[in-house]
C-alpha cells in the first residue's frame, strides 16, 4: 500500500506526537541491516529536535553488527539498548516508532508483543505492506527507508548533524547494494551522496564506506564459505541453505551469522535472474531471503507474497514452518513454479 495522504500531512500528524512524548521506543526488524539502523538514526534527529528532554531508545530482538553500532554511537552513545519489545511495559506517554518495518511482531522473536491502545504506533516504510498503525507513511517509490526519512527531515526543516547524515547514508548504501542494484529509484539515492560530499567532503564519505564495507571480521568469510558450500545454481536462479547444524559447526555467535547477507553474496554469481537463501532459525522454522539480479524480469516479492512473505520487487523475505530443510527448499521451489505457471 502507499499512504493516501501527502508527506506534508504526515509531518503535521507526527509533530504533536513527538512533542508530547514522554518516552519514544524505536524498534528495528529482526536481523537489522544498514537501512534499519540508518533510517532510525535519522528519525532520532527529528525526535530530539521536537522534544529535547524525552527518553529515547533504539532496540529490537537482534543486536546489530558492531560496525553499524559504531555509527549509531556517534549520534548518541546511549541510544541503542538491546531491548526486545516483548519485554517492555508500555505506558501512557509512550510512542512506538517503526522504520523499515510495518509490523511490530517482526521486531521480536517472542509471540507476546502487545502495545496498549492508548500508545500510538508510528510506521515509516518503503515496502509494499499493509499497515494499521496510528500514524504511518508508506511509499515504495523509495529505494530505502533512509532516503524516505531524509526527504521527511528536509520537508519538516529538521536540523541534523553529520553523525545523523552518516546514518542515513549508511542506509542508502545498504539498500542500494553500494549502488550495485540499479533501478529507477537510484537517482534520489545518488543525490543524497552528492549532498553529503558537498557538506562534509569526499573523505568523510570514504571513511564511512570503510567502516561499513571493508572492515569485516574473519567470521564473515566463515559464514560466506558455509553458504557457498551449499550453493545450487540453475539456469534461472541460484540458492543456498544454512541449517542449524551448519551454524553449530561454525561456532559463531548468532548475531555474527545473522549479520552476513547470504542473498547479497549470491546476487553476483553467474547469470541468474534471482537468488534466495533459506536459513533454519529454529527446529522446524525457516527464513528465506530473496534478491533479484541484473536484468531480472521476475519480482521476488511476487514469489513470496501469496504465502505471507513481503518486501519489494528486488528484495523480499518469507518465514515459514517445514519438517526439514529438504521440505523447506521443496516448498520454495514450488512457490517459484507457481509464479511461473501464472506468468
Amino acid at each position: 500500500m502507499t499512504t493516501p495522504y501527502s508527506m506534508g500531512e504526515f509531518v503535521a500528524q507526527l509533530t504533536p506526537l513527538f512533542v508530547a512524548a514522554r518516552r519514544v521506543w524505536m524498534f528495528m526488524h529482526t536481523s537489522p541491516d544498514l537501512d534499519a539502523v540508518g533510517a532510525h538514526l535519522g528519525v532520532a534527529a527529528w525526535i530530539r529536535h521536537l522534544n529535547p528532554t524525552c527518553q529515547m531508545r533504539l532496540g529490537g530482538a537482534d543486536r546489530p553488527r558492531d560496525n553499524l553500532l559504531s555509527v549509531a554511537a556517534a549520534v548518541d552513545p546511549q541510544l541503542y539498548q538491546h531491548i526486545d519489545p516483548a519485554d517492555v511495559a508500555f505506558a501512557p506517554g509512550d510512542v512506538v516508532v517503526l522504520v523499515d518495518v510495518a509490523d511490530l511482531r517482526r521486531t521480536s522473536h517472542q509471540s507476546t508483543v502487545t502495545v496498549p491502545a492508548e500508545v500510538p504506533v508510528v510506521v515509516i516504510d518503503h515496502h509494499r505492506v499493509t499497515c494499521d498503525a496510528t500514524v504511518h507513511y508508506i511509499d515504495a517509490s523509495y529505494q530505502s527507508a533512509s532516503a524516505l526519512v531524509y526527504d521527511l527531515l528536509v520537508l519538516a526543516e529538521v536540523p541534523f548533524t553529520q553523525a545523523h547524515f552518516r546514518g542515513l547514508i549508511m542506509g542508502v548504501l545498504g539498500d542500494s547494494g553500494f549502488f550495485r542494484f540499479y533501478d529507477q529509484r537510484l537517482p534520489a539515492s545518488l543525490a543524497m551522496i552528492q549532498q553529503f560530499c558537498a557538506n562534509y567532503g569526499e573523505a568523510a564519505y570514504y571513511d564511512l564506506v570503510d567502516v561499513l564495507e571493508r572492515n569485516r571480521p574473519v567470521s564473515d568469510y566463515i559464514v560466506q564459505g558455509a553458504y557457498l558450500r551449499n550453493l545450487v545454481i540453475s539456469e534461472r536462479f541460484a540458492y543456498s541453505t544454512l541449517s542449524l547444524a551448519d551454524v553449530a559447526a561454525m561456532q559463531l555467535a548468532d548475531d555474527v551469522v545473522s549479520g552476513v547477507n547470504g542473498a547479497g553474496l549470491l546476487r553476483n554469481i553467474g547469470s541468474t535472474e534471482f537468488v534466495f537463501v533459506v536459513k533454519e532459525s529454529s527446529p522446524g522454522h525457516y527464513r528465506s531471503s530473496w534478491r533479484t539480479c541484473a536484468g531480472a524480469r521476475t519480482s521476488v516479492r511476487a514469489i513470496v507474497a501469496p504465502h505471507g512473505g513481503g518486501g519489494h520487487e528486488s528484495a523480499a523475505g518469507y518465514a515459514f514452518a517445514a519438517p526439514s530443510m529438504e521440505a523447506a527448499v521443496a516448498h520454495l521451489l514450488a512457490c517459484i513454479e507457481a509464479v511461473a505457471a501464472t506468468a
